[in-house]
This record gives structure tokens, sequence and C-alpha cells, in this order.
């Protein structure tokens, strides 16, 4: 995993709006995909400590919408973290990690990092 930040989950986004034609079947008339996460394991396979931080971005936008999930989060050498949530993404929603070496920027980051969860596909229809 490099630095500063990798995009480790983003909820898909419908490919259309309307699905069927009217003419052959009824119409549904949108798609909403949703995902639950419950739980991200990150695992340093490095030599050396490294930190962590998880962030989430509503639709994918940084700015007022991101909030830190993890912060500063220590991770010593050949230890897994694993982080429990129940933590409902929206579609276009995305997950991001960063992983560092504090006081060492020349060292190598091998940070895995797993997320866990399930994806939901909704939608209305049929309609005219």
């Amino acid at each position: 995993m490099s630095s500063p930040w990798t995009t480790i989950y983003t909820v898909p986004v419908a490919s259309a709006l309307s699905v069927g034609s009217v003419s052959v079947s009824p119409k549904a008339s949108s798609q909403l995909f949703e995902s639950v996460v419950t739980k991200i394991v990150v695992c340093n396979r490095s030599s050396t400590i490294q930190t962590w931080w998880l962030l989430r971005l509503t639709s994918g936008v940084v700015g007022s919408s991101a909030f830190y999930l993890v912060r500063f989060k220590n991770l010593p050498v050949g230890v897994t973290d694993v982080a429990s949530y129940n933590l409902a993404l929206s579609s276009g929603d995305k997950l991001e990690v960063q992983a560092l070496t504090p006081f060492a920027s020349l060292v190598p980051i091998d940070v895995d990092v797993t997320v866990f969860g399930m994806e939901m596909v909704s939608g209305s229809g049929p309609s005219g």
C-alpha cells in the first residue's frame, strides 16, 4: 500500500436509472446501491511500526463530507488490527486508508487491508 491515501472500497453507483421498456415489460424506475461495512482488517507486514488512518468520503467528495473513523492508530510489527463497525454507506461513498512509517519516510510500507460487509441493490418499480 502506498501513501498518502488509497481507496479501499467504493459503493457502486447505478449504471442506469431505468431498466426495461414500457412496451416489452414494466419499467423499473431506479436502482439504489447501499453497503454495510462490518469489519476492516489491517495487517502490518513490514519490519517497522506503522501508523494508519481510515477516512470515509460521502459520495467520494473530499471536504466537509469527509470524516475519520480511525486516526493515528499505531500498528506494531506483525500485528493485525480488526476494527468492527456497522457502517452504512450510500451509493458513491468511499473508504480510504493511509499508512505511514512514523519518523522515517524512506522505510517501505507493507500493510494489507481487507474490508468485510454486504452490498445491497434495491429499486422501485414498475412504473409506466
